[in-house]
């Protein structure tokens, strides 16, 4: 007997069907996480879209240009060249700036985001490419237009300018990579420690985090860094979970391991990371009493130091230091009239000597620090109320004791961070926003704890509170987006000028700039920091590397005060925007501007001479 054939419904019945699944069965979740992820992009596309300009941070610029240098295979070494690396290098009789292009090795940044940087640009190429505009503009290579020609400067500039942008979009792009990423880990780790209502109150505010979005439309590294925060937090909570099930010894152990993995490309990711490894280990030893101590810490330090030795042995032989010459940070002075970042400068121009540890003048530097770090950083952390929700937090006593003992870690951290930047100074952006994942998901489930406990039974006022919530603390990201915009990083930095000008000197030239970080990245050239006097600079063109150039901008003048001018602090570099001195040998002069804000003066003329 033959089967009957297959009546097939109609179309209205089949697309109820499709509906209903849609709504109720299982292809509901795939729908809600296809409209989370077209509200994620729209998030990054309007942020980048109003906010983005180019990169004005010249820690960005030295991670690219590291980057850069990895992924061509120069190895981890830097074209952003410090004077005191020299003299760092000399005094332990290692090399300098020796071979065909002048490279040193990277004595202050840890490798693993300038890695992660050199994986994408194995695939998207950074570059600036000048011979289109050059060709246009009919101008030999390696040259500018002539003195006074300034439509054709103009038209150089503009035509560089493209390139330059596209590779401030590469470090932008991998920043809201790691963000794309720690927002996932963020969910998983709030539904781990309390439920799904939290979990997803929490994604939102992190999505609407303004001082996160502005770390990662800057290309800094802090979403990184957040990303590996959560890790640990994540594998200490599995750790502690397993141990407390008996479940198999090789989970647990797997889990410490990546504690002690996530630490590791922490702290070579950014030193101050290793200010939670104290809080690791202290957790590690109070929790899991079924599992001997030294078992504990000797998997999750065994780890960590198994990552950090190759890093360390590669320091000692460049440089007979373990950490290079980022300790040097502890010599800065104290923050009193003058900007940190003028003051970090200040140091790095040693060309002869490297400074020495004067520990009253640390723990003056100390006291300085501790005061905005207390009342600015700690209370900006987020930008929003849920760290004061997070402080109330540790009054209440949560029921579960991996969840008790996680925000003792989380506390501990962020102490920890607060005693180092006293050491190592104010950074130029909030490190303490690294913390921001796990301070929401407190932040949030003692806001759920305090509104059950008022017990508002009709339904809008229940969601209005909990809208009301929500928005005060979003509202900064919604206040970025109205005007007035940001203004562009120029001056000093004009991605296309800095390429145009970089380029007329040849790889093997070295450059003298006030902004090197922005030479090496947008020029692909070496360039040594500006020492601070006409000695220091003589001795460095004489003893150690000739230069063929210097490149000034506005960046000498924007922490210049009349009182500096009046007592010559600077005055060598305010002396250069005029003809220069018969003493120097760099006889040639140019103004890259119609009223000469930015100066080149070369060894030779680098432009076509009428």
């Amino acid at each position: 007997m033959s089967a009957h054939p297959r009546v097939k419904a109609p179309l209205f019945e089949r697309v109820q069907d499709w509906i209903f699944r849609m709504d109720v069965g299982f292809g509901v979740q795939w729908f809600r996480l296809g409209m989370f992820v077209m509200v994620l992009l729209t998030v990054i596309l309007i942020y980048t879209g109003t906010q983005f300009y180019g990169l004005r941070e010249r820690a960005t610029m030295d991670l690219g240009q590291l980057g850069r240098n990895l992924a061509l295979g120069r190895g981890y070494v830097t074209r952003n060249i410090r004077p005191v690396d020299l003299a760092s290098l000399t005094a332990n009789g290692k090399p300098g700036l020796t071979g065909e292009v002048p490279l040193v090795p990277e004595l202050w940044t840890p490798p693993v985001y300038p890695a992660l940087v050199a994986a994408v640009f194995r695939v998207v190429k950074p570059e600036v490419n000048l011979q289109p505009v050059e060709e246009r503009l009919q101008l030999p290579p390696q040259t500018l237009p002539p003195i006074g020609d300034w439509a054709r400067l103009n038209a150089l500039y503009e035509g560089a300018r493209a390139d330059a942008m596209w590779l401030d979009r590469i470090m932008v792009g991998v920043a809201w990579g790691c963000f794309v990423v720690s927002l996932a880990v963020l969910y998983f780790l709030a539904r781990e420690l309390f439920d799904h209502r939290v979990a997803m109150m929490s994604v939102v505010l992190y999505l609407l985090c303004d001082p996160m979005l502005d770390a990662c439309v800057s290309g800094t590294p802090l979403a990184w860094l957040a990303l590996w925060f959560m890790v640990t937090a994540f594998a200490l909570v599995k750790a502690e979970q397993w141990a407390e099930t008996k479940k198999s010894v090789y989970w647990v152990t797997g889990a410490l391991a990546l504690c002690g993995l996530a630490m590791g490309i922490g702290t070579l990711s950014q030193y101050a990371f290793a200010c939670v490894v104290v809080p690791v280990l202290v957790y590690v030893c109070v929790s899991m009493p079924q599992w001997k101590w030294f078992f504990k810490l000797g998997v999750v330090l065994g780890v960590f130091v198994l990552i950090m030795i190759p890093w360390l042995g590669r320091n000692w032989m460049v440089s007979r230091t373990m950490f290079g010459l980022a300790k040097l940070v502890l010599v800065e002075k104290a923050v009193t009239d003058v900007t940190e970042e003028a003051l970090k400068l200040e140091v790095q121009r040693e060309v002869q000597t490297v400074p020495k540890w004067r520990w009253r003048e640390l723990g003056k530097r100390v006291l300085v620090n501790l005061d905005p770090l207390y009342r600015v950083a700690l209370k900006e952390t987020g930008g929003n109320f849920l760290v004061a929700f997070f402080l109330a937090s540790l009054l209440h006593r949560f029921k579960r004791d991996d969840v008790f003992r996680l925000r003792r870690y989380l506390f501990w951290s962020l102490l920890m961070a607060l005693v180092w930047l006293a050491f190592a100074g104010v950074p130029q952006r909030n490190l303490f926003t690294m913390f921001v994942p796990v301070i929401m998901i407190y932040g949030v489930a003692f806001f759920f704890v305090m509104f059950e406990r008022l017990q508002f039974r009709t339904r809008w006022v229940r969601r209005g509170m909990v809208g009301l919530f929500a928005v005060l603390n979003c509202l900064p990201f919604a206040l970025t987006l109205l005007p007035p915009g940001p203004r562009p990083p120029y001056p000093p930095y004009d991605g296309g000028m800095v390429s145009a000008v970089g380029r007329v000197f040849r790889q093997e030239e070295l450059v003298a700039s006030d902004i090197p970080w922005a030479v090496a990245w947008y020029a692909d050239r070496s360039a040594v920091l500006m020492p601070g006097d006409e000695t220091s600079y003589l001795a460095l063109n004489d003893e150690i590397h000739r230069v063929a150039g210097v490149y000034l901008t506005q960046q000498t003048h924007l922490n210049l005060r009349l009182i500096d001018v009046v007592v010559g602090y600077q005055q060598f570099w305010l002396n250069l925007y005029q003809r220069p001195n018969p003493n120097l040998p760099l006889k040639a002069f140019a103004p890259l501007m119609p009223r000469g804000e930015q100066v080149l003066l070369s060894d030779r003329p680098r432009w076509v001479v009428q």
